[in-house]
């Protein structure tokens, strides 16, 4: 699992909204650092509709590690 987020494949960073939109304090992006989607921190307005149309493809947490492994588990098709 860990290993799926970790290789350069995955990006962990904390929430603008500490969880308003995103659904946890950390969200973990299947991507590079640089490729990370600047709406999903972007105005109230902006990050919203990023959330609502894209947030099931993002893993999310109370802390990084529960944002890798929401992730992993989205990735596998978990629950």
């Amino acid at each position: 699992m860990e290993e799926m987020v970790r290789a350069g494949r995955a990006t962990v960073r904390e929430t603008r909204y500490a969880g308003v939109y995103e659904g946890g304090e950390w969200a973990c992006f299947p991507c590079p650092a640089g490729e990370v989607p600047g709406e999903a921190f972007g105005s109230d307005v902006v990050a919203s509709a990023w959330w609502a149309e894209n947030g099931s493809r993002v893993g999310v947490g109370d802390t990084p590690e529960a944002a890798m492994g929401d992730l992993a588990s989205r990735l596998t098709g978990g629950s």
